[in-house]
């Protein structure tokens, strides 16, 4: 019965024994996961404040782009009406040359007649 109780305390010690060296690995695997997800989280949050900063430069260059295209629209707009000023110049221009050429053909027949 001794060596029967003493192999059930040795078979129990074993059991033990596995049982501790599962548990410390379970334990250092426990550890190991709590590493990488606060690294995890640490990163998370990293890349939260990064998406906020490209949103706010996003928002900013979106911002500038509206105002060079109203920049652009006004140009536009400067651009058509000097365009019909320049039409306009233009016909002054030939009904100048038009009346001096009537002046210096009527001026000749003066001189002539």
């Amino acid at each position: 019965e001794l060596q029967g109780a003493r192999e059930q305390v040795e078979e129990l010690s074993e059991e033990v024994g596995r049982a501790t060296t599962a548990l410390t690995v379970a334990e250092l695997g426990a550890r190991e996961l709590q590493e990488l997800l606060g690294e995890a989280q640490e990163q998370l949050v990293k890349a939260h404040s990064e998406l906020g900063q490209a949103r706010g430069e996003l928002a900013v260059a979106s911002d500038e782009l509206a105002e060079t295209q109203r920049a652009l629209e006004e140009t536009q707009g400067e651009l058509r009406q000097a365009r019909v000023e320049l039409a306009e110049s233009r016909e002054q221009l030939a009904d100048k040359e038009d009346q001096q050429h009537a002046y210096r053909e009527e001026l000749a027949r003066h001189e002539a007649g």
